[in-house]
């Protein structure tokens, strides 16, 4: 790989991951209007599915979209990963982020930002895992351009998504903000 390819993949992986804590640990939801940064109460979840059922018995939708956009942004990080490594990349890349989801729902936990689910880290495994399956398997059949054009739009998103995110929290801090 060309030295400016690694700069550039290297910095997608970075904003991706700053961007990844920014959702996952911040949790600001400024559309609701919910910007509290404490919770009184930390919600555990350690049954896996437990949050696709309401408590009426319901099935819930917008918790499934949820686990699926899980899936799909870990899968964007292993893909990203899936190119900084080579040897043992699948089993690497999954184990980063396994460790990665680990970490970031230990620190919910710890500063009672949101919930701990267990769902969330086997979501997020789970689209690592096949955001690098993908890219070894596609590896070969993928251009430099195409990858370059890839890391390049992940970069650019994930920057606009701190900008973003920043502004906003800064925008609506003493509003919104909440500390229970």
């Amino acid at each position: 790989m060309k030295k400016s390819n690694k700069y550039l993949l290297y910095s997608s992986i970075i904003t991706f991951t700053i961007t990844c804590i920014w959702i996952y640990f911040f949790k600001c939801n400024v559309i609701s209007g919910d910007m509290r940064f404490f919770y009184a109460e930390v919600k555990i979840q350690w049954i896996p599915d437990s949050s696709l059922f309401l408590e009426d018995g319901s099935f819930s939708f917008a918790n499934l979209v949820l686990y699926i956009l899980n899936v799909i942004g870990f899968m964007m990080f292993g893909f990203l990963l899936g190119g900084a490594f080579k040897k043992k990349r699948i089993l690497v890349v999954t184990i980063i982020s396994i460790l990665f989801s680990i970490f970031i729902e230990t620190l919910q936990g710890i500063f009672a930002f949101g919930s701990v689910e267990l769902s969330d880290v086997i979501c997020n495994s789970l689209g690592g895992f096949l955001g690098v399956f993908i890219y070894h398997k596609l590896e070969n059949k993928m251009s430099d351009l195409f990858k370059n054009i890839f890391y390049l739009i992940v970069t650019i998103i994930s920057s606009c998504c701190i900008i973003i995110g920043i502004g906003l929290t800064i925008h609506f801090w003493p509003q919104y903000i909440e500390f229970v």
